[in-house]
């Protein structure tokens, strides 16, 4: 007997995107406003690295591949470079 589909929301991965890593908090403020004006909220997660403070400027989650990768594209399209990770879950 075949077993019941599920459906694609519940098999896709999440997934973030990051659209910088400043040393500067002004600066990753500023990417986050450029965001905004994209229509896109962004959060800025503040980390240490060998001791250095670093400010990244993250979107997402994006539920499924396509989605990302289209945010992805329009981001691109305005000279946004992006680094894809996968959310946890």
């Amino acid at each position: 007997e075949p077993t019941p589909d599920t459906s694609v929301a519940d098999t896709e991965d999440s997934y973030i995107l990051q659209v910088g890593s400043f040393r500067s908090a002004a600066d990753s403020e500023q990417m986050k406003a450029k965001l905004a004006l994209l229509g896109s909220v962004a959060t800025v997660q503040t980390v240490t690295v060998n001791g250095e403070t670093w400010h990244r400027v993250r979107i997402g989650p994006f539920e499924g591949a396509r989605k990302a990768d289209e945010m992805r594209r329009m981001l691109s399209d305005n000279q946004i470079d992006t680094l894809v990770m996968k959310a946890n879950p």
